[in-house]
């Protein structure tokens, strides 16, 4: 966003340009820091979401189905702006290691829950924001392999989500199979929309937008006025 607003006249005349790319490269080095490259990790190449707090102090969220976002609005726009390849080196680790785990199960786990050792069991609809991550470096690079890798993750993860209104499920139980009915809401349903929306810039007009659509038409159908 502040890569973004860098370009905005108002924003020049403000502020000092090398100040905020300084600022940003900052935040960038954050998420660097905090991808995991732990040997024989399970969610290696995920990044730190969430620290959430516990009685005794807080607890790390590794985002297995939740980091491509920082590929998408973070890494990317970073490498854009600066030239630096550390950014783009992150961002291809975790595109690998996550097609590696997506190969390997039927869908991929929401969270790693680091301090635990262990998959969360409950995946959230808002994990099908995550192609954007793939969508960022297929529209740098123009490699087919980003949109391919990302088309196997959502299709995996329609699979057990999507529903023919196109609403998505609420959440997926990935150990017992069980899933929570839609719980309409804009929140998860929107995350699950961008998702489809960046499908679709991988593979235009296609079922993606067309799930899109049904979705949006639904929860517009329904606001109240």
């Amino acid at each position: 966003m502040v890569l973004d607003a860098m370009k905005v006249p108002e924003i020049q005349d403000e502020y000092n340009k090398a100040e905020l790319l300084e600022a940003v490269e900052k935040i960038g080095r954050v998420y660097l820091k905090y991808q995991v490259r732990e040997k024989n990790h399970p969610s290696k190449g995920s990044f730190l979401v969430i620290w959430s707090r516990r009685h005794t102090g807080y607890t790390k969220w590794v985002g297995t189905s939740d980091s491509g976002i920082i590929i998408r609005w973070a890494l990317v726009p970073l490498f854009q702006a600066t030239g630096d390849s550390s950014y783009l080196e992150s961002a291809l680790y975790w595109h690998d290691e996550k097609e590696r785990m997506v190969d390997t199960v039927e869908i991929l786990p929401h969270f790693h829950m680091y301090d635990d050792d262990e998959f969360s069991a409950r995946i959230l609809d808002e994990t099908g924001w995550d192609p954007e991550g793939h969508a960022a470096l297929f529209e740098l690079t123009g490699k087919n392999r980003f949109r391919e890798s990302g088309r196997k993750y959502m299709d995996k993860h329609m699979k057990v989500f999507q529903r023919e209104d196109g609403l998505w499920q609420r959440s997926h139980d990935w150990k017992t199979g069980d899933t929570q009915e839609t719980a309409r809401m804009v929140r998860g349903c929107g995350w699950a929309m961008e998702g489809l929306l960046a499908m679709n810039r991988m593979y235009p007009d296609s079922i993606y937008l067309d799930y899109a659509r049904r979705m949006g038409d639904l929860l517009a159908a329904h606001q109240q006025p």
